[in-house]
């Protein structure tokens, strides 16, 4: 992949803002479970996430860091095309590891089983959302291969592709 083109005269303040379906997902199996669809979309979820992602583009000067690994190809250009619209730049980093070693993380996770809906954990997950080994269209590009070994990983990344 080629190098990207140098962001050093933008006017980069770090003030970020992550945005992550996770986090709306327990939010709402924690406090409004009765209202959760039995099956099909979680359009609640995606309707906290859409007000959330609304408000940070149009009331805010912040960067937005968007979690959403588990798009797909037409979800993910929907999203870059809105966030384009609005005068953002993409950067897109994808993490390239191999399906195994997904499969070793999500076994052995400590995360809350407060942010499903219908799977019974993440395994379950990794599986019906596959690896479709696309990477979306951007601006920029960045891909990372091997694991992440400390939690400021992802923090670096972003502040690598920041700074090229």
């Amino acid at each position: 992949m080629e190098k990207l083109p140098s962001l050093k005269n933008w006017n980069l303040s770090y003030n970020n803002v992550v945005i992550g379906q996770d986090n709306h997902a327990e939010f709402i199996n924690s406090h409004y479970k009765k209202l959760l669809p039995i099956e099909g979309l979680n359009t609640l979820k995606f309707s906290i996430t859409n007000a959330i992602v609304e408000y940070a583009a149009v009331q805010s000067n912040f960067h937005i860091i968007l979690s959403n690994c588990n798009l797909n190809k037409s979800g993910r250009t929907n999203v870059l095309s809105y966030f384009h619209e609005k005068g953002f730049t993409s950067i897109i980093v994808y993490f390239n590891l191999s399906i195994e070693l997904l499969k070793t993380r999500v076994e052995q996770t400590q995360r809350s089983k407060a942010i499903f809906r219908s799977a019974s954990s993440l395994l379950e997950v990794l599986e019906r959302q596959g690896n479709s080994g696309e990477i979306p269209p951007s601006e920029m590009g960045f891909v990372k291969k091997g694991a992440p070994r400390y939690d400021g990983y992802v923090h670096n990344t972003i502040k690598e592709a920041l700074l090229l």
